[in-house]
């Protein structure tokens, strides 16, 4: 009996056990693709190809699981960009950014309400203030 293909299996289980549970987030192949993550498909192929087919399957799934990394990270920080932007897009609309400016408001409901009500010279909430000038 090979000797080999068990203490593999019994490294890739102790990994599954001992490690993965501890690093943080789930193998990068399996939350891209879907499917089984790559220890379990590890444990899959030593059990139905012995370690010589096993190794070589395992060392392609590992470079697909590097690549869907490489991917996941890239979506990641594409997402972070696109939040920075729209966070970025609202503190202008709530400076008034891109709008028209208070002082150029003449028109008001209420004589205490104007460009100046709030404090601020570039922005006008006064909740009297009409809808075009806020």
């Amino acid at each position: 009996m090979n000797i080999v293909s068990p203490a593999l299996a019994l490294a890739v289980m102790a990994y599954q056990r001992f490690i993965s549970p501890h690093k943080g987030f789930c193998c990068a192949h399996r939350h891209h693709h879907g499917g089984e993550s790559c220890s379990t498909y590890a444990l899959r192929v030593l059990g139905e190809h012995g370690v010589g087919h096993a190794l070589v399957r395992i060392l392609r799934r590992l470079d697909a699981c590097e690549i869907a990394f490489a991917r996941l990270k890239a979506e990641e920080s594409d997402k972070q960009k696109e939040e920075e932007e729209d966070q970025e897009r609202e503190q202008k609309a709530n400076r008034g950014d891109g709008k028209s400016s208070p002082s150029t408001c003449s028109t008001y409901r209420d004589s205490n309400c104007g460009p100046d009500a709030c404090g601020k010279a570039d922005v006008c909430v006064c909740a009297m203030a009409i809808d075009s000038c806020i």
